[in-house]
């Protein structure tokens, strides 16, 4: 029986789906092979998904378990067969070879590896399409499961971007993508080497950088939030440094009523991004209702 969403082909596979060369082979795949040099591993049917319906980056091949279950399934053999993507099904325990510690849910690709946006000219670009571009900067976030986390939020609240510092803080590796469900597939992020600086050239363009300050900043439901943003959030342990929150046009803080008197980075950054869509959306329709 085929996994949902899938035909039945040849040798009992989905069709479009290949075994391999020779059903006894045992040779290896991913990094050993000529096209895994270099590559990023996705891991996951979303992370996988969205990296072939953005195309931003090539998809060098797709590793399939050969029980794999799933309804997603249907849709990427379609999109990968689109793309002339080739597809091998192969046991579960050389998926988890080339997966390492990582949860795979019966898919693997490899795929070019990630390329990060120029800080300045993603700005520059979002500014160009919408009159109230939205940006993210992280200060220092360390923990891979928080960056994966605000870039899925990110991308659904309608940011054009996030910048991440260079240096201390987590790039985009194969658990954040995982965590971010593949939102880091249509959302360009940035790094910059002096996050202060590169901040001070964004008010060049015009943004308004707002810093994320849990105990001094004004309520976000008051603050001015319907100019080109962006966003500043602090660190899981430190917040927003002091060298960064000297670089801030305003200070937003998050009212708590509970007796724990702080949020986890990811949670703030939602909370904060979702006001900031809110108020904005508001805005919109009040100026409709003007007219």
């Amino acid at each position: 029986m085929g996994a949902p969403g899938l035909k039945a082909g040849g040798r009992g596979l989905p069709a479009g789906v290949g075994a391999g060369p020779g059903a006894g082979d045992r040779g290896p795949i991913g990094p050993g092979r000529p096209e895994g040099e270099g590559a990023d591993v996705l891991l996951g049917p979303n992370v996988v998904r969205e990296a072939l319906r953005s195309g931003r980056r090539k998809v060098r091949r797709i590793l399939l378990a050969r029980e794999a279950r799933d309804e997603r399934l249907g849709e990427i053999v379609a999109l990968a067969g689109r793309q002339g993507i080739p597809i091998r099904q192969v046991p579960r325990d050389r998926l988890e070879a080339v997966a390492g510690a990582g949860q795979h849910q019966g898919i693997v690709a490899l795929a070019d590896p990630y390329e990060y946006a120029d800080p300045e000219a993603m700005a520059a670009g979002a500014a160009a399409r919408s009159a109230l571009p939205l940006l993210v900067a992280l200060d220092g976030i360390e923990d891979p499961h928080n960056l994966g986390a605000i870039l899925r939020t990110a991308e659904v609240f309608g940011a054009d971007g996030v910048i991440l510092p260079k240096h201390r803080a987590a790039g985009v590796t194969a658990t954040v993508l995982r965590v971010a469900a593949g939102a880091a597939e249509h959302l360009p992020v940035a790094r910059a080497t002096n996050l202060a600086a590169c901040l001070e050239r964004l008010k060049g363009l015009g943004y308004w950088v707002c810093g994320a300050d849990m105990e001094g900043g004004t309520p976000l439901a008051r603050a001015d939030l319907g100019r080109p943003l962006v966003l500043v959030v602090g660190g899981e342990d430190t917040g927003v440094r002091p060298g960064i929150r000297g670089h801030c046009d305003l200070l937003v803080s998050i009212p708590m009523v509970g007796r724990v008197g702080s949020l986890n980075a990811s949670v703030a950054a939602g909370i904060l991004l979702y006001e900031i869509h809110r108020h904005r959306v508001v805005k919109i329709n009040e100026k409709r209702e003007k007219k």
